[in-house]
């Protein structure tokens, strides 16, 4: 019996460990699949000694527990996955988003911004040091086009 009880103990402080990095439904699988594998296996042990009953019921919610956290674990991460790959599926490359080969005559275009880059040496302002560096101005903002 204590076997068993130093055996929850250390899942019970696995599972506990990662609390900071593990999901929601990791947690909500382990939850699920501790209940069950208890329900489990008191059900099984139903016939037996209060002691292997005991012992049936937390071999069931240890086992349970571990398959319902990797089953929560797995289930995040192929929602995680889809979510990706829908969110991908969404974004315009540079070519569309300019009016590159890939868009249609009747969609406008949008034109990039045209700036201008000019380089100021040192100077010294109002007894201030200020270091080269680069200026830019944007002389024509981004704007749609319609195509021709």
């Amino acid at each position: 019996m204590l076997k068993f009880l130093m055996a929850i103990a250390i899942s019970a402080s696995l599972g506990l460990s990662g609390c900071a990095s593990v999901e929601k439904s990791t947690w909500l699988g382990y939850g699920i699949g501790t209940g069950v594998g208890a329900g489990l296996g008191l059900a099984i042990s139903s016939n037996e000694p209060p002691e292997r009953r005991t012992q049936g019921v937390l071999i069931g919610a240890i086992a349970g527990g571990l398959f319902g956290a990797l089953i929560g674990y797995q289930s995040f991460k192929d929602k995680q996955k889809k979510e990706a790959l829908a969110h991908s599926e969404l974004n315009l490359s540079d070519s569309a988003m300019f009016g590159g080969a890939n868009s249609s005559g009747n969609r406008p275009t949008l034109k990039p911004a045209q700036v201008k880059v000019r380089y100021v040496e040192d100077q010294i302002k109002d007894g201030t040091f200020v270091p080269a560096h680069f200026e830019y101005e944007i002389s024509d903002p981004a704007h749609w086009e319609r195509s021709k």
